[in-house]
């Protein structure tokens, strides 16, 4: 039975510049991760990455989930490890819900939105029992307010479902992303 093992005390958790929060026994070669946050555009957003998540305890890109960008379509970017992908919808000012699927460590899938982004092949520090939030030098504030975190992949139907959810719960205003229409149940 699959369940997940991250929960906040508060609505959401807000870390600026060097602060982050981090645990240990997270040695899953798969896993199934599904976040809502809210970046703040940084100072310099060219070139200053921020950090979403990140695996192991080493200071590298590798093991990451990285944003970088302007706010415009072809300039913002999801990246994982140094492989860059498009966004889906602007990654600044605005909550996004991504979604990261790792199978054994073959494959590890990213969605943004509800939209399947790009894939990679991930390296060993995605296997690590390190997990880190936060930590982003020159960084304006990323907002944290879900992160689900399961040792083990949800099938397409759970993903959905956790991702309308947090639709629902985050977008009320919007109507215009991949799932709202979609007739999948929240809860």
């Amino acid at each position: 039975n699959i369940k997940p093992n991250v929960a906040f005390n508060e609505p959401y958790v807000t870390l600026r510049n060097l602060e982050f929060l981090s645990g240990t026994g997270f040695e899953h070669t798969k896993r199934t991760i599904i976040l809502a946050v809210n970046a703040s555009e940084p100072n310099k957003p060219e070139t200053d990455k921020q950090k979403i998540i990140k695996f192991g305890p080493l200071d590298s890109p590798n093991g990451s989930l990285q944003i970088l960008g302007k706010n415009s379509y072809f300039d913002a970017k999801l990246i994982l490890d140094n492989v860059q992908f498009d966004a889906a919808s602007p990654i600044y000012n605005e909550t996004n819900i991504f979604t990261l699927i790792q199978d054994d460590s073959s494959t590890l899938k990213i969605r943004q939105n509800g939209l399947q982004i790009g894939q990679i092949a991930p390296n060993a520090q995605w296997n690590s029992s390190y997990f880190e939030i936060g930590n982003n030098p020159n960084n304006n504030g990323i907002n944290y307010y879900d992160l689900f975190y399961f040792s083990g992949i949800l099938s397409e139907t759970e993903i959905d479902y956790y991702e309308k959810y947090l639709f629902e719960k985050y977008f009320p205003e919007f109507d215009g992303l991949f799932f709202a229409k979609q007739n999948v149940p929240a809860g």
